[in-house]
């Protein structure tokens, strides 16, 4: 993360409006220097106020829970699972918590599952600390904050051969019926309403149908 603004800018916001005072972030990253340091670069340039953190995504999810944060800024790769995971499990559980991924790779079908698990941000971690406050500030304002070409690629990934995986193997009428109800905009809680079945089986089938339409993503 840099606080040069030399380089790599986002796209300005056309406006203010229902921009906050003050933006209360959870930060969730592996390592305790990276949060450190990004909280405090982020409280020298916008009117962010931290929250929370947390090293795993266990940690995370009972932090967020706990405090509401406006915005969840998550890593993707953490020991215990992916910060992707969660953002889809934020979207039942705290709608009202907007999630933007920050990673170190660029990887594009992970880039992918985020849009389609609901993300309003993706960004590898060299963005500058300007740009991201103005990404926070865009979120707030209702905004998600993509390269076209990832949100592209990300439909493109599900909208491709309808009967089989990336590795030839034909879905079933279930993971055809999950994978449209993904590209409809359905969270997992509404995914088990409509197939009658607990939440926590309609995550792990969400999981598996990305994981298979996306080459493990």
């Amino acid at each position: 993360m840099s606080d040069d603004d030399s380089a790599g800018t986002v796209p300005q916001s056309t406006g203010a409006e229902g921009r906050r005072a003050r933006i209360r972030l959870f930060l969730l990253d592996d390592h305790e220097i990276v949060r450190a340091g990004l909280a405090d670069l982020l409280r020298t340039v916008g009117p962010f106020e931290i929250v929370g953190e947390a090293g795993t995504v266990a940690q995370a999810r009972e932090g967020i829970l706990a405090t509401v944060p406006d915005i969840a800024v998550l890593d993707v790769r953490l020991p215990d699972g992916s910060g992707i995971d969660l953002c889809r499990q934020l979207r039942s559980l705290a709608p009202e918590v907007r999630s933007v991924l920050l990673t170190s790779f660029e990887e594009t079908d992970a880039a992918a599952a985020a849009v389609i698990a609901g993300a309003y941000g993706y960004f590898l971690k060299e963005v500058h600390v300007s740009d991201l406050a103005e990404v926070l500030q865009r979120v707030i304002d209702g905004e998600r904050v993509f390269d076209p070409i990832v949100v592209e690629r990300a439909l493109d990934a599900l909208r491709g051969d309808p009967l089989r995986d990336q590795g030839g193997r034909e879905l079933s009428e279930r993971e055809q019926l999950v994978r449209d109800l993904l590209l409809a905009g359905l969270t997992d809680r509404e995914i088990a309403a409509r197939l009658q079945v607990p939440e926590r089986t309609a995550r792990i089938l969400v999981a598996d149908v990305l994981a298979r339409v996306l080459s493990g993503a």
